[in-house]
């Protein structure tokens, strides 16, 4: 049986008042901490392979795990979150006079699912390219992968192996949390999601599991 271990990042230092650059945002003080428990929990796991979307606070969230492994890690920046770069730095107050509080709502609160910019990425182009790098990391994987990617994504790929639909934000996956998915050795499509949501200690577990018999 082989694993894909997905974490969504450490908590953001998300800026107040605008929305962030997400080319530089990092990780709070708490989305530090995170980092070293998903570190310390995954320490002493056989990983093959760590994979992160490239913006910094899913590299910040897997680089502590990575060192004490001594993994490189795979950037792949169709991992990413999907984002408005027209409107990094902008206060609210601005995006709404552009765009309409409804907009400016779901953007300040961060369910960017449900918003459409002209231009801009669409949510289904994000979805696809998103599943293509998931599928494209599942055959290739030999033994335990893990992913260090956002809440987007992470939402968007469980909704495609459920079959619900990619809006909304419905397993809604909390800073530093990790979802479990096994695969049979021949084939690339999951055996079945082990666990959603998880404490990385207790994702840990059902490797550590699978490990023993």
């Amino acid at each position: 049986m082989r694993f894909v271990i997905f974490v969504r990042h450490g908590q953001p230092d998300i800026p107040e008042g605008v929305y962030p650059d997400h080319g530089k945002m990092g990780l709070s003080s708490l989305g530090k901490i995170q980092a070293e428990e998903i570190s310390k929990a995954f320490s002493n796991l056989r990983v093959d392979r760590i994979v992160s979307s490239h913006l910094p606070r899913a590299v910040q969230t897997i680089k502590p795990l990575s060192l004490i492994l001594g993994c490189e890690i795979d950037l792949v920046p169709n991992l990413r979150e999907r984002t408005f770069e027209e409107l990094y730095g902008f206060d609210f107050d601005e995006i709404q006079s552009l765009h309409g509080p409804a907009i400016r709502r779901e953007i300040e609160y961060g369910n960017t699912d449900l918003v459409e910019l002209e231009k801009a990425e669409t949510l289904e182009e994000s979805v696809v390219r998103l599943c293509k790098s998931m599928s494209d990391i599942v055959i290739s994987n030999i033994g335990t992968t893990i992913v260090s990617s956002h809440g987007g994504p992470h939402d968007w790929y469980l909704s495609s192996l459920s079959g619900t639909q990619f809006s909304g934000r419905l397993f809604k996956i909390g800073y530093g949390r990790a979802t479990v998915i096994s695969y049979p050795d021949d084939s690339s499509k999951p055996y079945r999601v082990e666990g959603v949501n998880l404490p990385a200690s207790i994702a840990a577990t059902y490797i550590e599991s699978e490990a023993e018999r």
